[in-house]
């Protein structure tokens, strides 16, 4: 009886990720071209691109076709973007701050007060801009009278082996968030977005202020205040406009698991408790082998796999090959997490 029951809530938890991951497939949540060409001044602020030379930052940036920008860089080393010579970009340090070292948040805090554009892209420096992105965005944000608007970037996969880890963001993230519901819904537990890519309505963005000048700006309180103070945020995904390269070596997972955590709101315990019954299932369809419920769960998970490949612009062939494997990485990192947050208490 009890076995019968566990077997129950583990295909509950399919069957309702596999709807909410159709839901995103069917309703398409992605960055789309807009015909129409704007010109409002855009302020993008950018912390630490200090990979220019390996993802070639600034020539995404610069050598686009929407020309009506401005760039704020803070750097811990001004004289390596001095060579990026271009009047839009302005290159801060510390040295412009009273010599002392800011963080992401009070950079970003500082830099928003320097701005003058009509919108605020507040990106990290590993994200490579390809060509109509903001233009399509300041469309998007005009035509739905957007306050917020936040991209979730493509992965750039080069190796067949990064498909275990690389690929889990999308994958928890269309299989948990119905993306289109992000605007409709007015309540804050729906408002999931890319803090590495917010692009803000400027006079929004300062009426709001939901953040202090000793800690700056606090990416999640300000994606959750958005809709508690009557702003409209939405979230899509890139549809090749945006692309993060994936890192080489699989010692740096440490942001890819944080990042992981975020669509948990910061619950390791939550995230532990979606990664117990991801591993559940197909474990008790191996032991207590029924063919019926093996053709069953092995077509949702081929499914759901392949619409969340086809999204997010992966090899849907390579994803299925990998997916055990991606499952049980999922597994590691969130039982990882969590031991480390129970030994901090």
């Amino acid at each position: 009886m009890v076995l019968v029951f566990v077997i129950s809530i583990a295909f509950f938890f399919l069957i309702l990720r596999f709807c909410v991951t159709l839901f995103n497939f069917i309703s398409n949540p992605k960055l789309n071209h807009f015909p129409r060409n704007f010109d409002d001044k855009v302020s993008i602020i950018v912390y630490e691109p200090l990979l220019v030379s390996e993802i070639e930052w600034f020539r995404s940036v610069i050598g686009q076709d929407y020309q009506n920008f401005e760039v704020l860089s803070y750097t811990s080393d001004p004289l390596l973007l001095a060579k990026q010579a271009d009047p839009r970009v302005k290159v801060f340090g510390k040295q412009d701050f009273g010599n002392k070292s800011l963080n992401k948040l009070q950079a970003f805090h500082h830099l928003s007060k320097i701005a003058i554009g009509d919108y605020l892209l507040f990106i990290d420096g590993g994200l490579a801009i390809q060509t109509g992105l903001i233009n399509n965005c300041i469309g998007r944000m005009k035509v739905h009278n957007l306050s917020v608007l936040s991209i979730f970037s493509d992965r750039q996969i080069r190796f067949n082996s990064q498909y275990s880890i690389w690929t889990l963001g999308h994958y928890l993230l269309l299989n948990l968030y119905p993306l289109r519901l992000i605007k409709m819904l007015p309540t804050p537990l729906l408002a999931v977005a890319n803090r590495d890519f917010l692009f803000c309505e400027a006079s929004f963005y300062y009426s709001l202020q939901p953040f202090s000048k000793q800690s700056g700006l606090d990416e999640i309180r300000f994606i959750r205040s958005v809709k508690t103070y009557g702003g409209k945020m939405e979230s899509l995904l890139a549809n090749g406009q945006l692309i993060r390269p994936v890192p080489t070596h699989f010692r740096q997972i440490g942001p890819t698991a944080k990042k992981l955590n975020e669509l948990f709101g910061n619950s390791y315990l939550a995230m532990f408790i979606c990664a117990f019954w991801l591993c559940l299932a197909p474990i008790l369809i191996l032991i207590f082998f029924n063919p019926i419920l093996f053709i069953f769960y092995a077509s949702l998970v081929l499914l759901n796999r392949l619409m969340v490949s086809l999204m997010s612009n992966q090899n849907p062939g390579k994803s299925l090959l990998y997916h055990p494997l991606s499952i049980s990485m999922f597994g590691i990192i969130a039982f990882t997490g969590l031991s480390k947050s129970i030994r901090k208490k």
